[in-house]
């Protein structure tokens, strides 16, 4: 069997089951671990999958851009978002990464909330620049 086509059957095997284990690939195939292990580095250089000991899983979404990420999953990082701001009181300090998550969490921000952010991010600092009574950090 080519490589390429071993390498095709792990990432069908991968989205099938969620996981592959590198001891099994290696019986699957009838070939060494080592020859599993170095299609498993490949793979992951490429981004197709997030190696891990033992085995590899399915490419986590963090490997897209800040644009393609922002767009996976989005009602569910608006369901958060809309939840997480609710947690937060006037008065409070609060610290934002510069994910996605927290992008939709500053647009559901009331607009005369007035905290402090500590953020990282200048997209989120950016962000905030519409809510005049938060300081930001």
């Amino acid at each position: 069997m080519l490589t390429s086509q071993r390498k095709k059957l792990i990432l069908e095997k991968l989205a099938a089951e969620g996981q592959v284990q590198s001891r099994a690939l290696s019986e699957w195939f009838n070939v060494s671990e080592d020859t599993i292990r170095r299609d498993l580095r490949e793979l992951s250089a490429e981004g197709r999958l997030q190696r891990v000991h033992g085995g590899a899983l399915p490419a986590s979404a963090a490997v897209a851009d800040y644009a393609g990420r922002s767009q996976l999953s989005i009602d569910s990082k608006r369901a958060v978002a809309r939840r997480a701001a609710a947690l937060i009181e006037p008065g409070q300090i609060v610290m934002l990464d510069g994910g996605t998550t927290t992008g939709e969490l500053v647009k559901c921000l009331p607009p005369d909330l007035a905290i402090t952010v500590i953020t990282h991010s200048p997209g989120i600092a950016l962000q905030l620049v519409e809510h005049p009574r938060i300081e930001v950090i």
